[in-house]
């Protein structure tokens, strides 16, 4: 399963979010985050609780795309 959520804050918590769909009983899905605010210490945590990218916000649309597929063709981090 892939998940791909934007999170921009204060709306979005990504890492409740990644921690509420590693618990989801149909496995681990690949998460890849989307976020408008460069903030090293949120692509720190977000990697660290399991996410598999996270694409800076704009992005081309082929660089997300590429990111994607690239997520769907790698195992789970945990």
């Amino acid at each position: 399963a892939l998940l791909i959520a934007d999170c921009a804050p204060p709306q979005c918590d990504g890492l409740s979010l990644l921690k509420e769909a590693f618990a989801l009983p149909q496995g681990q899905p690949r998460v890849v985050l989307t976020v408008s605010v460069k903030r090293p210490e949120l692509m720190r945590e977000a990697f660290e609780a399991g996410a598999m990218d996270v694409i800076m916000k704009p992005y081309q649309i082929s660089e997300a795309l590429t990111r994607v597929l690239y997520a769907l063709k790698r195992a789970p981090l945990r």
